[in-house]
């Protein structure tokens, strides 16, 4: 009896000295007890990992984790699963901000509802020099016709400015018209894109106004999850301010911003070279090449539906070229907003003729709303990559078949398809033209029903997997921001940008994804957002 205490005791004793002669690692924050989706090269399950300075130095089984490291903080995510923080790959981030001050007409059945909701409006915003509203559109009212004779008649003072739901066009009263004096004829107030930023550059939002502006967005997007914005057309004034924010810390969230052409642009990457931080990166460049389906000014190869209307190219070929050129030279992204198939034609041939092989440059099609068979070669052939919004196949499913001809609509909304020309798809939302939530964005990636629930052959066929859209909201949109090395996967040497959600949306059944919640979202390994 007495060796047997006598063993137990030394047993003991040397436990206590091996403990004590333990080297555990230090770490400002330990996640554990969860299941984490690493989205790396394996797709692993990790359970626990180690944060130090925002950055992942650790992630492991939990009992590896929870071996090696102390922290002065350990979070214990209750089994809950846990991703990398969501990239929005096409978004209007400060856009959406301002949209605080402005009406929100989405909901609008007639152009008498708008004047309703923009005399409520006024009644709580009457300091503001102009009627800012975004969101209408004629396919919801019971009378189509557009015109601005109400607006006339309730706000013949006071400048009124109504984004159509697509951004490509705009409602205005002849107060406006007045206000702006455009050279061309403005006809039943209806603004097309050459001349939206003549009225879009007349409205004075404050200093004050847009820094709120970027905080209110920040805010939403952490509320869903995420941590890293591709801002889809930014001024050099824009980002100026974005850059302010940043430099005084009022700003968390990570951005990618594409800078609208424009030879002021051009000349400052001349001048100063690419610029980037771990929060901001403006080393792409945007360019608008045709309109919106909506209001058929989207470039087709067949007419729109009973008319003889292709829509229009919004730049010359040449002066996409000389972009391309420039780009190229300069070691720039060029992103090129696309919507009709021959729109799309048009810019890969072009881009295609400056890169001439495959490539890492990285040169996106935002929307590829339409593409036709005979060009998605082009997508592998010169390594460009489609940068698209699954919500839009949804949301404008209706209007698209309504408008389009067959041969165009059956082209259209593309997902499965332009993933397999170079296994890699991008994807966003447009926010504010569509739900900014990301649960949304998996949703109709993966189950792609009509929005009465009902399946349709043209959505249904191009369906991706849960992996392969957790991919394109997460690693692959960094790949496609040139940014994977230090986010869009949960890994070693990455920033601890990370959502915590209630439930798992790679295993939960299809009709209880969208009711999935955000519970926390990490940002540098620091909670910006808890439920």
């Amino acid at each position: 009896m007495k060796t047997n205490k006598l063993n137990i005791f030394l047993s003991f004793t040397v436990l206590i000295v091996f403990q004590s002669c333990m080297k555990y690692e230090k770490a400002d924050l330990v996640v554990h007890n969860a299941k984490i989706y690493t989205v790396n090269g394996e797709f692993e399950i990790a359970q626990a990992m180690a944060i130090k300075d925002g950055i992942i130095v650790a992630i492991d089984k939990e009992r590896e984790i929870m071996n090696k490291y102390r922290s002065d903080e350990f979070f214990d995510a209750q089994t809950r699963p846990i991703y990398p923080g969501f990239i929005d790959g096409h978004c209007h981030f400060l856009g959406s901000g301002l949209n605080w001050l402005a009406v929100d007409l989405s909901k609008t059945k007639s152009k008498e509802d708008i004047v309703g909701e923009i005399i409520g409006h006024n009644m709580h915003n009457n300091e503001l020099e102009w009627v800012v509203g975004f969101g209408w559109d004629e396919n919801n009212w019971t009378d189509k016709t557009i015109n601005n004779d109400l607006l006339n008649k309730e706000f013949p003072k006071m400048p009124v400015l109504l984004w159509r739901i697509d951004g490509h066009s705009l409602l205005v009263n002849d107060a406006a018209i007045r206000k702006v004096n455009p050279s061309s004829e403005i006809i039943n107030g209806i603004v097309t894109e050459k001349d939206i930023s003549l009225f879009v550059n007349k409205i004075d939002y404050t200093e004050e106004q847009k820094k709120m502006a970027l905080t209110f967005s920040q805010n939403e997007c952490f509320k869903n999850g995420i941590t890293t914005v591709s801002d889809a057309g930014l001024t050099v004034n824009e980002v100026k301010l974005i850059q302010n924010q940043y430099a005084n810390y009022d700003l968390d969230i990570r951005m990618y911003g594409m800078l609208y052409s424009s030879e002021e642009i051009l000349n400052i990457y001349k001048k100063n070279g690419k610029d980037s931080t771990d929060k901001l990166n403006v080393n792409s460049i945007k360019i608008v090449i045709d309109g919106a389906v909506g209001s058929k000014t989207a470039c087709f190869k067949k007419p729109y539906k009973e008319t003889n209307e292709y829509g229009k190219l919004l730049v010359t070929k040449d002066s996409l070229l000389q972009i391309a050129k420039f780009c190229y030279a300069n070691d720039l992204q060029l992103n090129a907003h696309c919507i009709g198939d021959s729109a799309v034609k048009i810019t890969l041939e072009i881009m295609g003729s400056v890169l001439k092989t495959q490539n890492d440059r990285r040169w996106r099609i935002e929307h590829a709303q339409a593409v036709d068979t005979k060009d998605l070669d082009k997508f592998l052939k010169y390594s460009i990559i489609p940068s698209v919004q699954p919500t839009h196949g949804i949301d404008d499913f209706k209007m698209a078949l309504n408008k389009l001809h067959k041969y165009s609509f059956l082209n259209s909304y593309k997902v499965k398809t332009l993933l397999d020309q170079n296994g890699i798809i991008i994807f966003g939302t447009d926010f504010l033209v569509a739900d900014k939530n990301p649960m949304v964005t998996f949703y109709n990636a993966v189950v792609r029903n009509r929005k009465d629930g009902s399946s349709s052959s043209v959505l249904s066929s191009e369906k991706v997997t849960r992996k392969e859209a957790l991919n394109a909201m997460t690693f692959w949109a960094a790949m496609g921001n040139k940014q994977e090395n230090n986010r869009g996967s949960l890994e070693v040497g990455k920033y601890a940008d990370f959502v915590i959600l209630d439930r798992d949306i790679m295993k939960v059944e299809e009709k209880d994804i969208l009711k999935t919640q955000v519970k926390y979202t990490f940002v540098d390994g620091e909670l910006v957002f808890e439920q």
